[in-house]
């Protein structure tokens, strides 16, 4: 057969025929092992390129079932109804590895020591403002004259940040835990984008 290819199967190497099958029964062939450029998505049922979907080497055709946005979208609704579960669970792997990953950190931050002070340098020379009022927020509760509060959001005690609505203001803060710290800076970037 002169139009014969050879492919590499596992280990054994097969001759396919001109029609791209390694035998001549091409119905008893196994279907996904056929090239394919496109694939219908399970999401959204929408026909896409291969590209469009993220690799799994647990199905057929090595590619998952449903395509990049719509796996996006599933992981953003799981996230959002389990964020308790997910942050639970997620302490305790931490608290678990806490050593270990400390560890990593220092060896780091020893190996790019010049790299980190360079970046701080330009994030407080970007940030002159924060920084300062920050670091006055700090001296003014360290001197006892500023009594960090309860959360306003939630009411926690624990790991209670003071938060700035207008950093020319350093003394005018807002108590938040740091969880809804850091919410409150991420809505304000999205609503700010």
């Amino acid at each position: 057969m002169d139009s014969t290819r050879l492919i590499k199967s596992g280990t054994a190497i097969l001759s396919l025929n001109r029609l791209g099958h390694h035998c001549t029964r091409a119905a008893s062939c196994a279907p996904w092992k056929r090239t394919m450029d496109t694939k219908k998505c399970s999401g959204c049922g929408e026909e896409k390129e291969l590209t469009e979907f993220h690799r799994d080497k647990q199905t057929r055709d090595g590619r998952r079932s449903d395509c990049k946005v719509c796996g996006l979208d599933r992981r953003a609704e799981y996230r959002a109804a389990n964020e308790d579960m997910i942050r639970k669970k997620a302490r305790v792997a931490y608290a678990e590895d806490k050593d270990r990953l400390a560890g990593i950190a220092r060896k780091n931050y020893a190996k790019n020591k010049e790299q980190r002070r360079k970046q701080k340098r330009e994030y407080y020379r970007k940030h002159r403002k924060q920084c300062l009022a920050s670091v006055w927020v700090t001296r003014e509760i360290v001197a006892g004259r500023m009594v960090p509060g309860p959360c306003d959001v939630c009411g926690s005690t624990e790991r209670i940040v003071g938060h700035h609505d207008d950093y020319s203001k350093p003394f005018e803060v807002r108590w938040l835990c740091a969880s809804h710290h850091k919410r409150l800076h991420c809505e304000q970037r999205r609503n700010n984008a």
